[in-house]
């Protein structure tokens, strides 16, 4: 055994010094601390660009949406509805001193009516009252707040 001991160790050191510069050559050096702070504020620039594009983006969807357009328009309202169904509805829309009546379900949106008479447009435009105020003023107490 002590006639092989001088064999075995030279082909080990054979095998061991290309193995050994193999490993100090591919051994990457251990990142500076700045690169993760760096990092770390790429990261959060890109994640804030993001963010403030797609709250630009909802502001400009918001800014121009037919609804948007139409607030404030005191010639269009909405005076009443009433419901049919599922997804299926009678509409009463004041629109240029007139009252439309409308009818809408799945398949669309249709006219069924025109009414232009004053006193009928009188007594369709006032707002009426909720259910409650009614009960309310039948039972003669006032609303003070829940009281």
């Amino acid at each position: 055994m002590m006639k092989r001991l001088p064999v075995i160790l030279a082909s080990a050191l054979t095998w061991a010094a290309p193995i050994a510069a193999l490993a100090q050559e591919k051994a990457p050096a251990p990142p500076p601390s700045s690169d993760l702070g760096w990092a770390l504020v790429k990261t959060a620039a890109g994640l804030a660009l993001v963010l403030a594009l797609l709250f630009g983006l909802v502001w400009l969807l918001r800014r121009l949406s037919p609804a948007a357009a139409g607030t404030g328009n005191e010639q269009f309202r909405m005076v009443g509805r009433l419901s049919l169904g599922p997804r299926k509805w009678l509409g009463l829309v004041e629109l240029g001193g007139r009252i439309l009546v409308i009818g809408v379900s799945e398949s669309g949106i249709r006219h069924i009516e025109t009414i232009e008479d004053p006193e009928l447009l009188q007594q369709l435009s006032v707002p009426r009252q909720g259910f409650s105020k009614i009960l309310q003023k039948a039972r003669g107490t006032a609303t003070d707040g829940g009281q």
